[in-house]
């Protein structure tokens, strides 16, 4: 019959076990890999929702390019990555811990850290002295918490989900442009490109 200190010696090593695991789980990008591509029918009408957020703030909206789709893109340069986050059609999602890539059409890409770091900056600006839009983020489980200041001085808040055993991904955003007022809410989900039947 095993002593009270070999069982004690079993339970601490099966709980250290666990939480190592647990550790490594943490850690660990639970699929997001791969090219994407919008599901239309399920994601959020960007305009309906610009024109929604400018009704809020007590504003009429102006109707951009009456007749066509996405008639409030293409503002500012300071207000790009508004434009590829809410418009693009295809995402192409990578990670090599802790750094994600996301691309967008036209080869539009950011590059961030997912361990919760934050940019270092100083009084001229940042370290590398560059003029960019910059993003940081973390893993709370399995989804991707990000947070983005465009170079309009605005912010984006994002979170990444998986859905339907990973052959989805869901994409809550909250664009809040400098120069509006209310933010936008906006939710785009995305199907993985050549997912397996």
């Amino acid at each position: 019959m095993p002593s009270i200190l070999s069982r004690s010696v079993l339970v601490f090593i099966s709980l250290f076990a666990l939480l190592c695991l647990s550790a490594a789980r943490l850690g660990a990008e639970p699929g997001y890999t791969g090219d994407w591509i919008v599901n239309a029918e399920l994601s959020g009408d960007t305009d309906r929702e610009v024109e929604k957020a400018i009704r809020e703030a007590g504003g009429f909206p102006s109707g951009g390019k009456r007749g066509s789709k996405e008639r409030y893109r293409g503002g500012p340069a300071d207000q790009l990555l508004y434009d590829h986050i809410s418009y693009d059609q295809r995402l192409r999602f990578e990670y090599q811990e802790p750094r994600v890539r996301l691309v967008y059409d036209d080869g539009f890409e950011r590059s961030f850290y997912a361990d919760g770091r934050g940019r270092i900056a100083s009084a001229s600006g940042t370290a590398g002295g560059d003029r960019s839009d910059y993003s940081f983020a973390s893993w709370e489980g399995e989804r991707l918490l990000v947070e983005s200041r465009p170079l309009d001085g605005g912010r984006i808040s994002e979170v990444y989900a998986l859905e339907e055993g990973g052959t989805r991904l869901r994409v809550e955003l909250e664009l809040h442009p400098l120069s509006f007022r209310w933010p936008i809410h906006l939710i785009r989900i995305y199907d993985r490109v050549n997912a397996a039947p």
